[in-house]
């Protein structure tokens, strides 16, 4: 049975009008390793990123398979610099365990990377590390105070540039050698 925080979320995003469907699978933390007890690869993840302004948190959806682009968030916003959330407020902004930070969250702004609606379908977060929403990407747009940009590049293109979260990205690396699927990667 769904657990109760996941059921209010379904019900909110039933409210936005935003077809879903809910997916249940065992404790996973990493989006890896969610996809491949799913069937699906990468490209059919969405990852929301929680980042911190001077003056603000944003949260920032992109397509598994792709990377962020920093020079591009920050000429966006504006802003001269901006950093990932830490856990601590990321667990703040977005009621939920790293891993599981839901799509929808009333009050952040979201901006949506444009690769996500390349495809019909996206799985991305719930809130909860037991569940995973499979989202119609175009009702995403639905969202209240999101926006469509173009934030990312494919990981292969995005090469030269600057990383936007090395750290972060060096640990899913190096997960993907090991073939670990199940461990915590902790964001800088």
């Amino acid at each position: 049975m769904i657990d109760e925080k996941v059921k209010k979320y379904s019900q909110e995003l039933e409210r936005l009008g935003i077809e879903h469907k809910v997916l249940e699978h065992p404790q996973l933390i990493s989006i890896e390793a969610v996809q491949k007890y799913l069937g699906y690869g990468m490209d059919d993840a969405g990852s929301t990123l929680i980042l911190k302004t001077a003056d603000r948190f944003i949260g920032i959806m992109r397509r598994g398979d792709t990377k962020i682009d920093s020079e591009k968030v920050k000429n966006f916003l504006g802003v001269s610099e901006i950093r990932m959330a830490t856990d601590e407020e990321f667990e703040e902004v977005t009621k939920s365990p790293i891993g599981a930070g839901p799509v929808y969250m009333s009050g952040v702004t979201l901006y949506i990377d444009k690769k996500i609606f390349e495809k019909e379908y996206i799985n991305a977060g719930s809130g909860s590390l037991l569940y995973t929403v499979k989202y119609k990407t175009r009702d995403l747009e639905k969202i209240p105070g999101s926006t469509i940009v173009d934030f990312t590049g494919n990981e292969e293109n995005i090469g030269a540039k600057k990383d936007f979260f090395p750290k972060f990205n060096e640990t899913v690396e190096a997960l993907r050698n090991k073939n670990i699927s199940h461990q915590l990667i902790k964001h800088p």
